[in-house]
């Protein structure tokens, strides 16, 4: 818009300095009394006058014609009204509309403290009452067939990060965490992934919240920072869990060892015992007769 109106107004001045003719004093002098030629004055001024005019055609061509970048989309806009949007690459508009470009790229909003493009750590309500403050990452992307709507509700991208993305991201993490409670029976005997459920429920509340406005394609929580006692609570509660888990896989080797003892023992019958001790005595040359029971003796024949 303003190359238009800055082309316009070139354009009426490069017009007026054509037609402009200086006066002169006296016929065939300048105003400082040497002698000059009227024709040689309005020729320059038509000259300068027709320069003016000739950029301001360039501006004025200039201002119809834009560059969208790659994973960019344009917004066409006139008098403040959105007129529609463009893809990538080289086109021609109205001199009059302007044109906002919004970034169409994957964005990774990263939420913790410290370090460089973070928004900060979240801070949240379980569902034990406790605090605790929650590092997260929300990564989406601008729909294209919606980037005119959002252009009108937000006016620029950083309106939609802020109200639409932001705010909303926050909204959905709080729900999830206000229904986790980490000192539940449920939550110390779960075997899965904690940390994997819970950014899967914030993903899909997150997606429910903005509607298809934008596209959602991940949440990653790696890490919930607890307050001191639930902390605290939470180290004990894992100590007794694996001081059980001791004592149970204590419990089934002792039970196993009995039962293998019953079954070694079922096994050694009088008889077994007998053979293996004649098998000993005969490798060394010893008396049998130690291998019989003691009601039981074996019969030699007479000589």
């Amino acid at each position: 818009m303003f190359l238009f109106i800055l082309s316009i107004a070139l354009i009426l001045i490069g017009i007026i300095t054509f037609f402009y003719t200086p006066s002169q004093k006296k016929p065939g002098q300048n105003t400082d009394g040497s002698t000059a030629s009227p024709a040689v004055s309005r020729r320059s001024m038509r000259i300068t006058g027709g320069f003016i005019v000739a950029a301001a055609v360039v501006i004025l061509v200039l201002s119809s014609v834009t560059v969208v970048q790659p994973r960019t989309v344009g917004i066409k806009t006139a008098f403040g009204k959105p007129t529609g949007s463009l893809g990538n690459g080289l086109h021609i508009k109205a001199p009059w509309e302007s044109v906002t470009k919004l970034d169409g790229a994957k964005q990774n909003d990263i939420y913790r403290d410290g370090g460089e493009n973070t928004l900060g750590s979240i801070e949240v309500r379980l569902g034990n009452d406790a605090k605790a403050t929650v590092d997260a990452s929300l990564q989406w992307q601008l729909k294209v067939d919606r980037a005119e709507e959002l252009f009108m509700d937000y006016r620029t991208f950083e309106g939609i990060q802020s109200n639409l993305v932001d705010r909303n991201f926050r909204a959905a993490l709080n729900e999830v965490m206000s229904g986790y409670d980490p000192l539940s029976q449920e939550s110390i005997d779960a075997d899965k992934d904690t940390l994997a459920v819970l950014s899967q429920q914030t993903l899909e509340k997150m997606r429910t919240k903005v509607s298809g406005q934008i596209e959602v394609h991940s949440v990653t929580i790696p890490i919930i920072n607890f307050d001191e006692a639930t902390q605290a609570r939470i180290d004990e509660l894992q100590s007794e869990i694996a001081r059980t888990r001791i004592a149970e896989q204590k419990k089934a080797t002792n039970e196993a060892e009995a039962r293998a003892n019953q079954a070694l023992e079922g096994s050694l019958t009088p008889e077994v015992l007998t053979s293996k001790c004649l098998d000993i005595v005969a490798d060394n040359g010893q008396s049998p007769l130690g291998c019989f029971p003691t009601d039981v003796q074996p019969v030699v024949g007479a000589q």
